[in-house]
């Protein structure tokens, strides 16, 4: 989840290069760069939460913090086509739960899976005609799949010295997405659809069936000429049914859950190549399963969060 933190307006002043939209290409959800252009992003990313882990005959009160950098780039290969690259790493990420002398304790740090994708403009905006994309990509697994062991201590409830993990899920996945945006004068509508299907991983004898992921995004950008545009959106995703199943043919079938969310994000150019992006947000889980090995679900839980980073652009 992407989330900003609306900072520098301020600071958009005469002093800039006046060339600051090309420094803002690619932004958009919509947006696909021209031939033998390329940008490369990284941002730093903080979330902090609050929700309850329910465990079936427990419910736990607690908090999440995470911290992380993702790291993105693009290149335009002309004729309408691009293609795209992204990968995650958890500096830490720490779900910490507590009721009535109960403690649950997990942590997950290291690279994530990356994220490989391209994009085709079907339409490309003119006049009055919209933008209009189609896109696929594909997710490897690069990420360090070990789950972690988590750390359960209370009355009644085992005790075990707690384990971190990685952050990548150990399976292949691809999907697709379709995208319109139209700019109007300073503001530009966009709306995005993309459905990712996730296969199946095999760890610790635990086979697990990944779900599939809907996910709509609604979203608005406004232009405050060349040096600052703000970003608006909300966004939903729907996840499907997961299944697991071990070496004796036990299996379990997770109920479909959601989140949702707000984001605000702006990006001031700073010159001709380079702008800070930056922004904050919110979303909430309203079921997630976030444990294989044992029946935990993460519920009714909110997240809050802020990112800053730079965007770079190169090429013609």
């Amino acid at each position: 989840m992407r989330f900003y933190l609306p900072l520098f307006l301020a600071l958009s002043t005469s002093a800039f290069a006046q060339d600051g939209a090309r420094a803002q290409d690619g932004l958009t959800p919509t947006d696909v760069l021209p031939m033998g252009r390329f940008t490369a992003n990284a941002r730093l990313v903080m979330a902090l939460g609050e929700g309850t882990l329910d465990s079936g005959p427990a419910s736990l009160d607690g908090d999440i913090r995470q911290f992380l950098a993702v790291f993105e780039a693009a290149a335009g290969l002309g004729m309408g086509f691009e293609i795209e690259a992204q990968i995650p790493v958890a500096f830490s990420s720490e779900l910490s739960f507590e009721e009535s002398g109960v403690e649950f304790t997990e942590e997950s740090k290291g690279l994530g899976d990356l994220t490989l994708g391209a994009n085709y403009a079907i339409i490309q905006q003119k006049g009055d005609e919209p933008q209009l994309i189609i896109g696929a990509f594909i997710l490897i697994p690069t990420g360090d799949d070990d789950p972690s062991e988590p750390e359960i201590t209370g009355a009644g409830i085992f005790d075990q010295p707690g384990e971190e993990g990685g952050i990548g899920d150990g399976a292949f996945g691809y999907g697709g997405q379709i995208g319109i945006s139209k700019r109007f004068g300073s503001v530009e509508p966009y709306f995005v659809f993309r459905y990712f299907v996730h296969g199946e991983s095999d760890v610790d004898d635990i086979e697990t069936d990944h779900a599939d992921v809907a996910s709509l995004i609604f979203g608005m950008e406004i232009h405050g000429g060349d040096q600052v545009t703000i970003d608006l959106r909300v966004w939903a995703d729907l996840r499907g049914e997961e299944v697991e199943e071990d070496d004796l043919g036990n299996e379990s079938t997770e109920e479909k859950h959601a989140s949702y969310g707000f984001q605000g994000r702006v990006f001031l150019a700073l010159g001709s190549q380079v702008a800070i992006v930056a922004g904050v947000g919110i979303s909430a889980v309203e079921d997630h399963a976030i444990s294989e090995e044992a029946n935990f679900d993460l519920t009714d839980t909110w997240v809050f969060g802020a990112e800053f980073g730079l965007h770079i652009v190169f090429g013609k």
